[in-house]
């Protein structure tokens, strides 16, 4: 197994193969680390380098910088809009039926791309943050980013069940609502209520969190509040 780096802009012969000795970190920067066995040719399509070998298996590797900027500056916008979003809609579908009926299956849709989104913004911060100075404000920043999975699981989740529930379980919930009552049907109706408002609300709490870390890692200290 080598080791081969391929630079952003890969063509049939680029890349370094690392069989001995060390590189410095700066000649890292745009280099995808990608585990061949023997290369055939490569090829670069958008940010996903894909170096083929001779038996015709395909090796991917990601590449962290999109005309010239980190990854991570993009995507981090679509995740701090959409994350909450997700919950947003994930709440309102699950206690107000109106909301429920106009969002139908556009809730788990958005929860499922929140999910795909929050481990590419975390595997892209994790890239840069080994490309910058380390600070104490950007190290709480990764380590509250990387909290954040769970609970965009948690909502995606939830957000698949409501609709999976309202959509075909409605045999099923006359059933349990019969072998609840009408007291205990309340209280559990209450009860789901509750924890969805918990997880949402939590995962909202999280990214406003994580999205003020990240701030203060980038500006704090950064420019003055007075004028010249």
């Amino acid at each position: 197994m080598l080791l081969r780096l391929v630079p952003q802009s890969a063509s049939e012969s680029a890349g370094l193969v690392l069989t001995a000795g060390r590189l410095q970190r700066a000649e890292l920067n745009h280099f995808v680390p990608v585990l061949v066995c023997s290369d055939k040719r490569i090829r670069q399509r958008g940010l996903w380098t894909v170096i083929w070998n001779r038996n015709g298996s395909g090796v991917f590797g990601v590449d962290y910088v999109v005309s010239g900027l980190p990854l991570h500056v993009l995507v981090v916008h679509g995740t701090v809009v959409l994350v909450p979003l997700a919950a947003v809609c994930t709440l309102l579908s699950t206690v107000w039926p109106e909301a429920r009926r106009r969002l139908g299956i556009v809730t788990p849709l958005l929860a499922l791309v929140a999910l795909i989104l929050v481990p590419v913004t975390q595997q892209s911060g994790e890239w840069l943050m080994q490309r910058v100075d380390t600070t104490p404000a950007i190290t709480t920043h990764s380590n509250l980013g990387a909290t954040l999975l769970p609970w965009v699981i948690g909502v995606f989740i939830v957000a698949v069940a409501q609709w999976l529930w309202f959509r075909y379980g409605t045999a099923q919930a006359e059933g349990l609502g019969r072998k609840l009552g009408t007291a205990g049907s309340r209280a559990a109706g209450a009860v789901a209520v509750v924890l969805v408002l918990v997880l949402c609300g939590g995962t909202v709490y999280r990214v406003v969190e994580i999205g003020e870390a990240g701030s203060r890692a980038v500006w704090e200290g950064s420019f003055t509040n007075g004028q010249d």
